[in-house]
């Protein structure tokens, strides 16, 4: 928006006029609030539901040149849509942009606000071209509460922002505020010179926020439909002769793992830094509570290969004895390699030896580091998260102009590698904020152009208090693509800046966990968990741990274990008198898909045991229970036929 008081009010006395009352939706699905496509007979911006507006005065030498125009040409949709010919950018972007009316929101709602757009370029992307922002408007001034760079090619894309109403403590987000007018901006100016956008088909839609209790007293039935599933034991004896339950004493089941990934973030080397005496409690605990790992930092580009060719001390770590060999050791069902490449400034990657050689270079080091690390680590890791916020951290990629091919070619570099890995992004303000729906419109986008992506990271850093509906919605969107949903970094805060932190008690942590676990599990896309570290020595969240640093556990720890081995977990114990086998020696139960201790005692004094799993089904689909039947067999269990019944008196 503009940034002086004169131009800021010649602003408001053209978009002000437009201003539209959104009134609660009726539906619980999202409604069509306003449309605007600009289908009108005389386009006249002030009739148009739209404004698109020059602001050159005041700027000097930055001034942009433009030009605005409803035309046939650049309608995607009917016979008009708004061209914008930018013949000079402006380092300002805001002076050419693109502004819907003011809204005022309504209590209670979620909205979407949508366009079409498409560019005479390919290569505008992130905050050095286009800029999409929520902006709260008063009489004189303009607060952007959310912005979104958008990504514009040749071809007609729609871009999304979804915005949700957020505590107290977000007062621009406050629709229960003294002010609830709200406005979208596109900034046009700063993309360079002599480029044409044509926009169309701009929408607003709504939907009412569900109550916490309806989504949250449903968790228990959609875990019990999409967590378990029906199982048959068939037990044989000698000559594949069905064993009978009169030969049966006692029977148990015990499900001693999960076939749904629970895992947390281990540094390898920071294993390695512990006491002696302290590491094998460490590793005891992350494997009694957790059966899948990650490295925190050890596989990032910058930390795995610190000079150009010099890796294999890593490598070597993350494939030892504390890594790698001890998740396998542990009979640990998914290992994540985090992460291929990042184009974050941050933390090593703006200064890695790689970007000092030029894009061109660039590009063949990436080339070279996903194919020789996939392949090294193939069967070892069997996920990938190939870009790390890719929809927030930007710079690199815009420089060296990655985003039309490199980015989606990464991800084909990793499938020939490692055709059985599955392949992520991974980003944040998915759930806790709108990001979902750019990752919603890029997924889509690359599924079209067939890049191999199998899932989305959700990096969930949460606070307590946020609306479980809201989540609920957001992962319904996000399953929208089809692809497995992974929370990937489950952290929680009450306080982010200047560096995050929990305040509240020990027992409203446990009490948020549970609820956003119990979430998590519940929703059928959600194929795994992975927190951001378990214990306060050493957690991003400064007493954000299930275990203090004395190594006592928290009561979030015990409420966790409580989950996973007594709440979703399946055993069970028969008798004589109350074990029933079908015609087939089959004992037929429902219990949580994986792996379990069977133990059954005959008559004859033999007592059978082993481990029997029950996978979870891939893809399990919706709505559908599948069955599976294992079948033990026991050549040296001799099962007898019983005794004949005795024959009738004959009759004289």
């Amino acid at each position: 928006m503009p940034r002086n008081k004169a131009t800021r009010c010649l602003f408001v006395s053209l978009a002000l006029a437009l201003v539209l009352l959104v009134t609660s939706a009726n539906a619980q699905t999202s409604a069509l609030l306003w449309r605007s496509n600009w289908e009108t007979p005389k386009p006249d911006p002030r009739s148009l539901n739209a404004v698109a507006q020059v602001f050159g005065a005041g700027c000097g030498s930055g001034c942009p040149n433009a030009t605005l125009g409803v035309v046939q040409a650049a309608a995607r949709t009917g016979t008009r849509g708004l061209k914008v010919v930018v013949f000079k950018g402006s380092p300002e972007a805001w002076r050419v942009q693109m502004v819907t009316p003011v809204f005022l929101l309504s209590r209670g709602m979620s909205y979407t606000y949508c366009l079409w757009a498409r560019s005479s370029s390919d290569e505008l992307y992130g905050n050095r071209a286009l800029n999409l922002d929520m902006m709260q408007a008063s009489a004189v001034t303009f607060a952007t509460v959310q912005s979104l760079p958008i990504v514009v090619s040749r071809n007609w894309t729609q871009f999304c922002m979804g915005v949700t109403e957020l505590p107290t403590s977000f007062p621009t987000l406050n629709f229960n505020a003294s002010s609830t007018s709200y406005l979208w901006s596109l900034n046009l100016a700063g993309s360079g010179d002599r480029i044409e956008f044509n926009f169309d088909d701009m929408t607003l839609t709504g939907r009412p926020n569900n109550l916490d209790a309806t989504i949250m007293s449903k968790t228990a039935a959609r875990i019990e439909q999409h967590r378990k599933g029906n199982f048959t034991l068939q037990i044989k004896g000698d000559r594949g002769v069905a064993l009978p339950a009169r030969m049966v004493t006692s029977f148990s089941l015990t499900q001693i793992k999960q076939s749904f990934p629970f895992g947390s973030a281990i540094q390898p080397d920071a294993i390695n830094l512990l006491d002696p005496e302290m590491r094998p409690w460490f590793l005891d605990t992350t494997a009694s509570m957790f059966n899948s790992i990650v490295p925190n930092s050890m596989f990032q580009w910058p930390e795995f290969e610190y000079a150009k060719g010099v890796f294999e001390d890593k490598q070597e770590m993350l494939l030892g004895p504390m890594y790698l060999g001890f998740a396998e050791q542990n009979g640990m069902i998914m290992q994540r390699g985090q992460a291929l490449e990042w184009l974050t400034t941050d933390f090593g990657f703006g200064a890695h030896w790689s970007k000092q050689d030029g894009c061109e270079a660039y590009k063949g080091y990436l080339q070279t580091r996903v194919i020789r690390d996939v392949t090294a680590f193939k069967g070892k890791f069997q996920m990938y998260t190939v870009w790390n916020q890719l929809l927030h951290d930007r710079d690199w990629g815009d420089q060296c102009q990655l985003f039309s091919r490199t980015v989606k070619e990464a991800f084909w570099w990793a499938n020939a590698a490692d055709p059985n890995a599955t392949l992520c992004l991974n980003d944040f303000e998915l759930i806790d904020g709108e990001r979902w729906a750019s990752m919603l419109q890029m997924v889509r986008q690359w599924q079209r152009e067939g890049v191999p992506i199998h899932c989305i990271g959700i990096q969930a850093h949460l606070t307590p208090d946020l609306d479980p509906s809201v989540i609920q919605f957001r992962l319904d969107q996000l399953a929208l693509t089809g692809l497995a949903l992974h929370i990937t970094e489950l952290t929680l805060r009450t306080v982010s800046q200047p560096s995050p932190r929990f305040t509240g008690s020990e027992q409203q942590q446990a009490d948020a966990l549970v609820k956003y676990l119990s979430l998590f599990y519940s929703h059928p896309a959600v194929k795994g968990i992975t927190l951001w570290g378990w214990w306060d020595t050493g957690h991003p969240v400064t007493n954000g741990g299930l275990v203090r640093t004395d190594q006592t556990m928290k009561p979030a720890a015990l409420a966790i274990q409580q989950l996973w081995s007594n709440t979703w977990n399946t055993s069970i114990t028969e008798t004589n008198a109350t074990i029933v086998l079908d015609a087939d020696g089959g004992y037929a139960f429902r219990g949580f898909y994986g792996t379990y201790r069977y133990s059954v005692r005959l008559t004859t004094g033999q007592r059978l045991t082993g481990v029997v799993d029950f996978p979870m089904p891939r893809p399990l689909l919706a709505g559908v229970t599948p069955s599976q039947t294992v079948t033990l067999s026991f050549p040296t269990v001799t099962v007898r036929s019983p005794p004949r019944p005795p024959s009738p008196p004959s009759v004289a």
